[in-house]
């Protein structure tokens, strides 16, 4: 199985690095043997073990997701236009490639300011097999993306970053 993570890794923000390592972890527990490619910025975490780095903006990155089984969005604040539409457009755009399944884990959903980007947004939500928020706040706000019969693949779940074991 190949599977690519996708999220804001690889620019040393230790919250993103710590989400992509419980990323990392939550599906080495159920595919210990899968290949994993991580789309990532010009720094790799080298706490992160048993990856293939490719670098998120190019073809490669392209290429990686459109031939993956299986697309992570692995945690965070992905689908937001609170700091940028850019970011919000190049996550859309490369999962607008994806043939294998897509899962979004931990997101945090903000809401959206733009009419654009809710349509972007709710696109995306609709090829997604799994939609795991990370608090009621942005339940509320898929809610008010994704029809009621699209519900069903929608749940609360938790930051990925609490699963951090604490010294």
């Amino acid at each position: 199985m190949n599977i690519v993570v996708i999220g804001y890794y690889g620019y040393q923000n230790v919250g993103d690095d710590t989400l992509l390592r419980q990323t990392i972890a939550r599906i080495r527990l159920s595919f210990p043997h899968a290949t994993i490619q991580v789309l990532v910025g010009p720094h790799r975490d080298p706490q992160v073990k048993g990856v293939e780095w490719v670098p998120r903006l190019g073809w490669s990155a392209l290429v990686a997701v459109m031939e993956a089984d299986w697309v992570v969005v692995g945690g965070g604040g992905i689908f937001q236009d609170r700091t940028s539409i850019r970011s919000l457009v190049a996550y859309v755009g490369v999962l607008a490639v994806a043939t294998g399944r897509i899962e979004l884990w931990g997101q945090g959903m903000s809401p959206l300011r733009w009419w654009g980007s809710r349509w972007l947004v709710r696109w995306c939500l609709g090829r997604a097999s799994l939609i795991e928020c990370r608090d009621e706040g942005s339940m509320a706000t898929v809610r008010g993306l994704v029809t009621e019969r699209g519900m069903g693949r929608v749940r609360l779940g938790a930051d990925l970053a609490w699963g951090v074991p604490v010294p």
